[in-house]
């Protein structure tokens, strides 16, 4: 295996067995997006409206803002959806991005962070991750602490779910 800096100076490996790849450097990595190609073929046959499918790919491509306590967010895979500043860009009102984010985080592909306050979100990191796979793996290990062992996988489409705070049973 060979390694060398393309003309951009970004390290290019070359593998008999394999085309050559590009990975980019650390510097710039984390603008970069690794979604799951399962969330993506689920998304369409989720029972969600096209609002809800808008707010997700909009937090995709949300960049990072500062946490609570002065980080990076894109460090931990969170994003800050401001409800009235979506409701402003997506022409919708606040109460219909509420409950877009609510049907995104029933099906566990948004799920509310401890102690982040209530406009930051976590994108499911199974679903889509913005840094590094270690970076990824911290995330995961952070949410299944914090729900005391256990991950919030999102469900199939179409499975029968029910929300225990509301009693309100949907499909996902």
């Amino acid at each position: 295996m060979t390694e060398y800096l393309d003309a951009d100076e970004w390290p290019v490996v070359e593998d008999p067995h394999r085309k050559g790849y590009v990975f980019p450097p650390a510097n710039i990595a984390s603008s970069y997006t690794t979604v799951s190609t399962k969330a993506l073929q689920d998304l369409p046959h989720y029972d969600i409206g096209d609002l809800g499918r808008v707010v997700l790919l909009t937090a995709l491509t949300e960049p990072a803002a500062a946490g609570s306590q002065g980080d990076d967010l894109d460090h931990h895979g969170l994003v800050k959806l401001d409800p009235e500043d979506l409701a402003g860009r997506l022409d919708a009102d606040t109460d219909e991005i509420a409950a877009a984010v609510q049907e995104l985080s029933d099906r566990f592909l948004l799920i509310s962070p401890e102690g982040q306050g209530d406009d930051v979100w976590q994108i499911n990191p199974m679903v889509a991750f913005r840094g590094s796979a270690a970076a990824q793996h911290k995330v995961i290990d952070r949410l299944v602490e914090q729900r005391g062992g256990e991950f919030p996988v999102p469900p199939e489409p179409g499975a029968v779910l029910a929300n225990t705070a509301t009693g309100k049973t949907y499909r996902a």
